[in-house]
């Protein structure tokens, strides 16, 4: 009797032992959803700086127009502006798609993040999946849209589990699945934003603005010295427009430059929270994972100064 009791105990010693580490801690749950919480406010940042893209290319284009030289090359460099117009409209669908499903991958972790405490989301768990894998498939970019799919499964398998007594094993057990396979989503999604679409258009064509309004600014300048006028004359005038196309293409750039740190650091981060899932680390905010939330941080603080600027 007593060597049955001494098994029985030490069985049940090793299952509660087991069932600990097999569950996430009150902290690594917090952790979890730090991360995940600046990666979704991470996928909002584009909107600002589409915004301020756009803005500085109309004002730049403005502004050349108003230094050319003549009527044809008035109408020339407003041509330019309505072209450039027409590319943004282009490629914003694009991008907003892109993240779009990077927003919907993160809200869903969130969600996952606290799938134990709740227990009427068990609909909305069944959808989370199967709407990334709609986008997915949906994605104009070939890099995305030959994504291996699954979402919907990790998510639906989960959602048999709400509400019942297991649930906080089967949540660890999921959440792996699913950054796992989230890690090649995320790091596809930030080559294709870094490198085809923020890198390839946006950063050359803010970059050149820039340089066109100084260059189109000293040109304005030498043919009025040319013709002996007094370029301080027309400073009045010329300062006001200067300075601000100056000032929207500065802030777009800046926001643009930010994002792009948040964009690198991104995938390092996803892929860092996989193995500290798998390892069963007691800590989430590894430096790797807290240097992209203090990005996402400083990225959002500057949209914001910028966007309260504008509403004064």
């Amino acid at each position: 009797m007593k060597k049955h009791l001494h098994s029985f105990l030490l069985l049940l010693i090793v299952s509660s032992a087991c069932t600990s580490c097999s569950v996430l801690t009150k902290q690594q749950k917090v952790s979890l959803k730090e991360f995940a919480g600046s990666a979704k406010a991470y996928t909002d940042a584009p909107k600002a700086l589409l915004s301020n893209y756009g803005e500085c290319l109309n004002k730049a284009g403005n502004l050349s127009a108003v230094l050319a030289e003549d009527s044809s090359g008035i109408v020339r460099n407003l041509n330019r502006t309505v072209q450039t117009k027409l590319k943004i409209t282009d490629f914003t669908s694009e991008l907003n798609q892109t993240y779009n499903l990077m927003s919907k991958y993160y809200q869903a972790l969130l969600i996952l993040a606290d799938v134990d405490t709740a227990s009427d989301i068990k609909s909305s768990i069944l959808t989370l999946g199967i709407n990334i894998d709609s986008l997915i498939s949906k994605s104009k970019n070939a890099k995305i849209n030959t994504l291996p799919l699954g979402f919907g499964t990790i998510t639906g398998n989960l959602a048999k589990y709400v509400g019942k007594r297991h649930i906080q094993h089967k949540q660890l057990e999921y959440l792996k699945e699913f950054t796992q396979r989230g890690s090649e989503l995320i790091e596809t999604a930030s080559y294709v934003l870094d490198t085809i679409v923020i890198g390839a258009v946006i950063k050359g064509d803010l970059e050149n603005e820039n340089q066109q309004i100084d260059s189109n600014f000293l040109r304005y300048v030498s043919t009025l010295e040319a013709k002996d006028k007094t370029p301080s004359a027309y400073y009045k005038d010329l300062d006001p427009i200067f300075t601000d196309s100056k000032t929207s293409c500065g802030q777009a750039i800046q926001i643009m430059n930010k994002l792009i740190e948040a964009t690198v650091k991104l995938p390092p981060a996803q892929k860092e929270l996989v193995q500290l899932l798998q390892t069963k680390q007691s800590k989430f905010l590894t430096p790797q994972i807290s240097s992209f939330i203090e990005s996402v941080d400083e990225l959002n603080e500057l949209i914001s100064i910028y966007t309260n600027q504008k509403n004064k």
